[in-house]
């Protein structure tokens, strides 16, 4: 249990615990946001995190950042990963939006824990970790770094506010 004010590292190695919890325990984590606002961490559920949503994530997250006068945020939630590259056509078609991660076969694509941190003024940081269907259960990997800086985009990712 947290017992003072974490610093944004703390806090991740906290959330990392507790959804290694949740994902091994058979559940599916739901997406969450953390804001380190004036007064200290807070966090919110986002349960049912629609398309629509995603779509204006870039309006409503910058303004509640703003609304709490946020130092930071994490958001975290259950994702699917794929590795193509850029000069591929699916490389382009995941790049452009023509396609999307979840709508590739289950072959060609991984279930991950995702992780965004970011600062006000500092780069973003983006950690994942794997998530493997056993005969025992779901089972969490290790949270790694995957990128940081100028390197993370995409519509959950908001820079400034």
């Amino acid at each position: 249990m947290l017992k003072q004010m974490p610093t944004q590292q703390e806090l991740v190695t906290f959330i990392e615990e507790k959804a290694r919890a949740i994902i091994e325990g058979g559940v599916e984590h739901a997406p969450m946001l953390f804001v380190q606002g004036a007064d200290g961490w807070f966090a919110t559920v986002l349960a049912n995190l629609t398309d629509e949503m995603k779509a204006g994530w870039q309006e409503v997250i910058p303004a509640i950042l703003r609304r709490f006068q946020a130092r930071g945020y994490i958001f975290i939630t259950e994702a699917w990963m794929a590795e193509a590259k850029t000069d591929t056509a699916l490389g382009r078609e995941l790049a452009n939006g023509q396609k999307q991660v979840s709508e590739l076969p289950l072959d060609d694509r991984r279930e991950i824990l995702w992780l965004v941190a970011v600062e006000k003024g500092q780069p973003p940081r983006m950690m994942w970790a794997g998530i493997d269907n056993t005969p025992a259960g779901r089972r969490m990997r290790k949270l790694e770094p995957a990128l940081s800086g100028a390197d993370i985009g995409g519509r959950m990712v908001v820079r400034d506010w």
